[in-house]
């Protein structure tokens, strides 16, 4: 064999960049984060894991691989629970990069439909709900003080607000019997 040959055999198995960072992330992972991730668990679905949605983000960051429906439906199925983050070895802050994709993902209006309708109903009733903003505390008025500063500053959220409106007033009279000094933001 003549060094000219052997030099061509080289080059002729040696891998892309990308395929290069995809053994480099298999290979320097343990991904002992898989074991702990709900939605990679559930869905049995390896592109539903930590590292798949790193591998997804990566790739359309570098110019790779734009974002496609199974990509974006990887980033949107996690709940952002941070049980990958808290199983990281290398100290990945896993959440945040999901979030930082979710958002270029909407910023380039890829955003799955739910989501994108969820967005249309926060910015139409202040609520995810799709409630009138007027009735929010309609349920609870008994209950809450007439004050704008406190102390204390009960958050009520939109499912207590509308749906669980027993967490609300327990939660309120908890609060009342308690003495707290409490107030509940009038447009939250």
């Amino acid at each position: 064999m003549t060094e000219e040959s052997t030099q061509e055999e080289k080059k002729a198995i040696r891998f892309k960049k990308k395929e290069l960072f995809e053994v480099m992330l298999c290979e320097t992972c343990m991904k002992m984060c898989t074991d702990y991730c709900c939605t990679g668990n559930v869905s049995k679905s390896e592109l539903i894991k930590p590292n798949g949605r790193a591998l997804v983000t990566y790739l359309h960051n570098k110019g790779i691989k734009s974002y496609d429906d199974a990509g974006i439906n990887a980033l949107f199925y996690c709940t952002l629970c941070e049980a990958c983050e808290a199983h990281c070895r290398p100290n990945v802050n896993a959440p945040g990069f999901i979030r930082k994709a979710r958002a270029q993902v909407v910023e380039l209006g890829l955003a799955p439909e739910p989501i994108r309708e969820l967005g249309l109903r926060v910015l139409n009733t202040n609520n995810t709900l799709n409630e009138p903003h007027e009735k929010r505390f309609s349920a609870l008025e008994d209950l809450i003080p007439k004050k704008e500063k406190a102390e204390i500053v009960y958050f009520i959220g939109c499912f207590s607000s509308y749906r669980e409106i027993e967490i609300a007033r327990a939660t309120l009279e908890i609060l009342k019997k308690g003495n707290f000094d409490f107030c509940v933001l009038t447009d939250e």
